[in-house]
């Protein structure tokens, strides 16, 4: 093999590449040619390298450029073996989508009176994708109230009234001193598509109770 021409050797398959691996380059090619090796990790290192300096060098995309089928390059797997691939705008906005946590927050006010004249179920919202509750935030006008309130965080297959079929427990947000916070161990995070997110009063909150804020994050799965 020692008078064999690169173009004749055998092709290498990526299982048979490993970073410990040599690479036969010529440097100096247009003046004084020279071979030398260089260890595949070396080689990817300053790939990667060159690659991001190229990057800083293009010009900004402005929104009005973008379109959903135009493509984004990124490096894969940067901490252990960094790959340059690709990923449409329309995967990179669906990507987002998922990763960033959304909210839903107001106020409720007098609830005594609406839990009384109203109904005890209070509407948040609806799943129009599968999500993953990930925090819950009650927070009262006063944190010394004459008594607590119970309620619980739920999701149901509808609002009518005498219906909340399938109703599922999300968490139980049973205030102290007048507040209540969580961000995991939930009775259940997970809201399918389509079901209805709502606070569920357990009992007649006391009159004391002025107003009270909630928020509600979560991710889409």
């Amino acid at each position: 093999m020692a008078d064999s021409k690169i173009t004749a050797l055998t092709a290498a398959t990526e299982s048979d590449i490993e970073l410990t691996d040599v690479l036969p380059i010529v440097d100096d090619v247009a003046t004084t040619p020279v071979t030398k090796k260089m260890t595949v990790e070396n080689f990817r290192d300053m790939m990667v390298e060159k690659f991001a300096a190229k990057v800083a060098t293009l010009t900004e995309a402005t929104e009005s450029d973008l379109a959903t089928t135009d493509v984004l390059y990124i490096v894969d797997d940067v901490a252990t073996t960094p790959v340059s691939k690709m990923v449409t705008v329309a995967n990179f906005r669906d990507l987002m989508s998922k990763l960033l946590s959304r909210e839903v927050s107001g106020t409720v006010a007098a609830p005594n009176s609406y839990y009384t004249n109203i109904r005890a179920q209070i509407p948040l919202f609806r799943a129009d994708a599968a999500l993953t509750i990930t925090r819950i935030h009650i927070h009262g006008a006063d944190t010394t109230p004459t008594a607590e309130m119970a309620l619980d965080l739920k999701f149901a297959d509808d609002l009518n009234t005498g219906g909340f079929a399938n109703a599922t427990v999300i968490d139980v947000c049973d205030t102290t001193n007048g507040v209540f916070t969580a961000t995991s161990s939930f009775d259940d995070a997970t809201v399918p598509s389509g079901k209805y997110v709502y606070l569920q009063l357990d009992a007649a909150p006391h009159v004391d109770w002025k107003d009270f804020y909630y928020e509600v994050y979560f991710t889409y799965d």
